[in-house]
């Protein structure tokens, strides 16, 4: 018999705030790794984008931490590799911030600085951030991590592949000892265990994921084809399957960039997503797609 948020030791809350975010049942990364940060054990677990990660660190994240005493000095921290996955987790945890009267912040690159300091100085609760954004004002002397009582990394294997480790480091030294240590990542495999496995005290595994999986809700193949005919068979694969919600992942931002121009010529609407576009370009780009006015993002 599969359990529900109920059997999980979460409070009437965060109860509450679960049925009005729309959640019926808990994914297993959520059966399994919810009642072990209650318990307050070091987590590390293996899931893919799509099985309610999120939701599994930040439910019993907001009955683990006390209030912000100080400025600067939040008592939870995530940190997270993209600016859009920061906006992700942002969105899905203002329910259970407003439910159980805490207060949030997230900081990332491309945005401005004021508005953010005037938030950190008035005192923050639960802080989600890009590892560079959260460098620079540490930097600046306006976020102070002394306080921190429970630390989320989350997409490990992500910031270790983006190079972001070196700076991950000296974050995580500003934490104290006594944090509880929350990692999801998409597989664990050798790197993230001889990388972080330091950082953790005695942690709990979860593997949803193991290498190579996607989520159940996904069905894959892959076809073998010359470069050079790419672009004939994807706009085949469009013609056949449609061209509404279509995500296309190429190699090279040079890549992602034609293979928009080639698409916008057959008549698609297509945006491009990639390091060079400035957050706005981004932003609206995900927005559109979001809107159904773009049917194909290119990344």
């Amino acid at each position: 018999m599969s359990s529900t948020f109920q059997d999980l030791g979460l409070s009437e809350t965060t109860l509450s705030a679960v049925e009005r975010m729309g959640f019926t049942a808990p994914t297993p990364v959520q059966e399994q790794a919810i009642p072990l940060v209650l318990e307050g054990r070091d987590v590390v677990a293996a899931a893919t984008t799509g099985t309610g990660k999120t939701a599994a660190f930040a439910l019993p994240l907001f009955e683990r931490i006390g209030r912000a005493k100080r400025p600067g000095s939040p008592r939870a921290l995530v940190v997270s590799p993209t600016r859009e996955l920061a906006q992700q987790i942002d969105a899905a945890c203002t329910q259970l911030a407003k439910a159980s009267n805490r207060r949030m912040l997230t900081v990332m690159g491309g945005t401005k600085y004021k508005g953010q300091i005037a938030k950190l100085d008035r005192g923050i609760d639960v802080l989600v951030a890009t590892p560079g954004r959260l460098y620079d004002l540490m930097e600046r002397g306006v976020v102070k991590l002394r306080d921190v009582e429970v630390l989320v990394l989350d997409e490990a294997d992500r910031m270790l592949d983006m190079g972001f480790w070196p700076a991950m480091k000296k974050i995580i030294g500003a934490t104290p000892a006594s944090r509880q240590t929350l990692l999801f990542s998409a597989t664990i495999d050798a790197s993230i265990k001889n990388s972080v496995g330091k950082l953790l005290h005695d942690p709990a595994f979860v593997e949803i994921a193991h290498k190579g999986e996607t989520a159940d809700t996904v069905e894959q193949y892959i076809v073998h084809v010359a470069q050079t005919l790419k672009p004939a068979l994807l706009k085949a694969v469009l013609a056949e399957k449609g061209s509404d919600r279509v995500i296309v992942f190429a190699r090279t931002r040079s890549r992602a960039d034609s293979t928009c121009r080639r698409l916008k010529r057959a008549g698609y609407t297509a945006e491009a997503i990639h390091s060079d576009r400035s957050q706005a370009q981004r932003r609206r780009a995900l927005d559109n797609f979001a809107a159904g006015k773009t049917g194909v993002l290119v990344a």
